[in-house]
């Protein structure tokens, strides 16, 4: 398969006129699962999870390949919208539009009634919940932070507004895509202060998005953004359209990854992945794209022209496996079929957080790595080990309470992280 050449060396006018050459989708590396229109996706060590529009949680098993749906005719959920889905203290964690459950495998817990949004999880181990108009922190089934978000945009319509991504920074800091009419907004919340960033605080970003897809991607200390279909990207505190930085988001000329993006995900091993919908105007099909650090991969979907990649999923657990949520149904995609280059990017000087911290039970990592991990007391014993693999959270729950050290080793670093347990 022709892979395209890298763009990053090329002069910025070439950039906008070069054309990159089209790589068809093969056929036997995707392969479709049920036709539900997916709406978020999360993944445990058995089953993909994925919200669907209306027909509840779809529980795909990756070791028999069937499929279950849990919604309301089987379970005591009360609606079949899944607006969000993460994995959170063992459990799966959904939000419906009207109330946030707990799954445990056997059992519907109601954690939150009357609340729904986008959910992710702090670096203190909390549930974060994004709503429409309200951002709550949740621990031990207490709301313990609450903020209005209407006090921080510059134009406010309860009925309009929308929060349609979240996403935590690798140092910590909490972001939000949040629109409304005639309004966009990026919201960044550290953990202390709130910021905004819009058309009346950065030029460059646009005045409107009216779109359900604007997402957000933490990109090597950079954050980029979609609006109204198109990337813009934080560098150095200055935001830009990205088209005009050229060295990220690349397209062919004129097609749907230039003006009609719908989802930016990290891959498990290095880089990232782009997807876009049907563009009714040009009549383009949507389509997906892998970024690798110097390298863009473009495919096209065998699906139906007009279907619209919503999520994406790299695994974590299956570095080589990728999910992407259509409105037509989920897609599973065998990296190593389409000869994608593999390998983690480590820096020279890794940065791991390690959440949360103080915490017991899983202790997730802030970016998945494949090392070996050697746990330490303070006098030095090693009392556990954890052999080399690919890992974005330790089950630490044997431990007793105290500090450790966590000695990270993979092909090319070592690094030292301490960790309390409560």
């Amino acid at each position: 398969m022709k892979k395209t050449g890298s763009l990053l060396a090329l002069p910025l006018v070439v950039f906008l006129f070069f054309v990159v050459p089209q790589l068809k989708a093969q056929e036997g590396c995707f392969e479709q699962v049920g036709n539900a229109h997916i709406l978020c996706l999360a993944e445990d060590q058995q089953y993909i999870w994925a919200g669907t529009m209306n027909s509840g949680l779809l529980q795909y098993d990756k070791i028999s390949e069937s499929i279950t749906y849990l919604n309301t005719s089987n379970s005591n959920i009360a609606a079949n919208t899944i607006r969000s889905v993460i994995r959170y203290g063992g459990d799966i964690v959904f939000s419906t539009e009207t109330a946030i459950y707990s799954y445990d495998g056997t059992t519907f817990t109601t954690l939150l009634d009357s609340l729904s949004g986008e959910l992710g999880v702090n670096p203190f181990g909390h549930l974060i919940i994004a709503g429409n108009t309200d951002y709550y922190t949740w621990s031990a089934g207490n709301i313990v932070y609450h903020k209005n978000l209407l006090e921080l945009v510059t134009f406010a319509c309860d009925l309009c507004e929308t929060t349609t991504d979240l996403k935590v920074a690798g140092n910590g800091d909490i972001w939000l895509s949040h629109y409304s009419f005639y309004e966009f907004d990026i919201l960044q919340f550290d953990g202390t202060t709130w910021t905004l960033h819009d058309i009346t605080t950065d030029s460059i970003l646009p005045i409107e998005s009216w779109s359900p897809h604007n997402r957000l991607l933490a990109w090597n200390g950079d954050i980029i953004a979609t609006a109204i279909g198109q990337p813009y990207q934080l560098t150095n505190s200055a935001w830009s359209y990205t088209y005009e930085n050229g060295y990220t988001i690349v397209t062919q000329q004129d097609d749907t990854l230039k003006r009609s993006i719908t989802d930016l995900e990290l891959d498990a091993e290095k880089g990232y992945w782009v997807g876009s919908y049907f563009d009714f105007n040009s009549m383009e099909a949507g389509k997906v794209a892998y970024y690798n650090t110097h390298e863009w991969f473009i495919f096209e979907l065998p699906m139906d022209s007009t279907v619209t990649v919503v999520r994406m999923h790299a695994s974590t657990i299956e570095p080589g496996t990728v999910y992407i949520g259509t409105d037509a149904g989920l897609l599973v995609l065998d990296k190593v079929c389409l000869d994608l280059p593999t390998g983690i990017s480590t820096p020279s000087k890794p940065t791991t957080v390690l959440f949360p911290n103080p915490g017991n039970g899983l202790v997730h990592l802030s970016q998945p790595v494949i090392a070996e991990v050697d746990v330490t007391d303070l006098h030095g014993r090693t009392v556990a080990r954890f052999e080399a693999s690919r890992r974005d959270y330790l089950d630490v729950s044997f431990l007793p309470s105290g500090t450790y050290f966590l000695q990270l080793r993979t092909d090319t670093n070592t690094w030292v992280e301490k960790l309390i347990i409560r």
